[in-house]
């Protein structure tokens, strides 16, 4: 079970660097087709959102749909900031302090 695993895990990792790498080895010679320059500017809140939503919506335990006020706070917060500001760095820093703040305090 582990081996399989842990075969998964390296194929995964060599898609996703050949599916990032083929822009890198494609040259500097041709730009990509507008669609493709349409969709790549989704990639970023995707990311973002594919980290974000199970640490929200889903407990420490593996329960579903067990929502906190100290994730819904940290949530809200990075939401707004990402909204105004359009940073995902500063989203994700902001995020992480008011979790880590409202957790503290909590």
């Amino acid at each position: 079970m582990t081996l399989l695993v842990w075969g998964i895990i390296i194929v995964l990792g060599l898609g996703t660097f050949l599916l990032k790498g083929s822009f890198l080895f494609r040259g500097r010679g041709g730009t990509l087709p507008p669609l493709v320059r349409r969709m790549l500017r989704y990639v970023p809140s995707a990311a973002i959102a594919a980290i974000i939503a199970p640490a929200v919506v889903y407990a420490p335990d593996g329960a579903l749909f067990e929502l906190s006020g100290t994730r819904i706070a940290a949530v809200s917060v990075a939401f707004l900031t990402a909204w105004k500001t359009r940073n995902i760095g500063l989203t994700l820093v902001v995020g992480m302090s008011v979790l880590w703040a409202v957790s503290c305090l909590g």
